[in-house]
């Protein structure tokens, strides 16, 4: 697993949907707003990506599906919802996941005057 950190407009949903391309894997967006958004995007770069899919959508999989693998975009901002709801404010201070007895690398894809993306492998 990656973990894509960066700055506002860093290229991180870019990424996601390079990603995306190359794997076949689904991305997972907050709302269907932003879905539309991830979609207009992908075909600007001219890549054919899967279908991306809300959060709701994805909780509503019950059986098979074409949904094997996931990319998820805006990740703190999802976990604030389903923690939460929207209408509150939330800070995030921490994330435990598994996997994090392997080594972690990170490499910096991008850094300019204001921004910076981070990704972290092996998380």
């Amino acid at each position: 697993m990656e973990l894509i950190i960066g700055s506002e407009q860093a290229g991180k949903t870019t990424t996601l949907i390079r990603k995306s391309a190359e794997t076949g894997a689904t991305i997972v967006c907050v709302t269907g707003s932003v879905v539309k958004r991830v979609q207009d995007k992908a075909a600007k770069l001219s890549l054919e990506i899967p279908t991306p899919i809300s959060h709701y959508d994805l909780l509503k999989i019950d059986g098979p599906s074409d949904v094997k693998a996931i990319l998820i975009d805006d990740a703190d901002e999802l976990l604030r919802r389903v923690a939460m709801g929207p209408t509150f404010d939330l800070s995030i201070d921490a994330i435990a996941m598994s996997g994090t007895e392997k080594a972690v690398s990170s490499r910096k894809v991008f850094s300019g005057k204001r921004t910076e993306m981070r990704v972290f492998e092996g998380c």
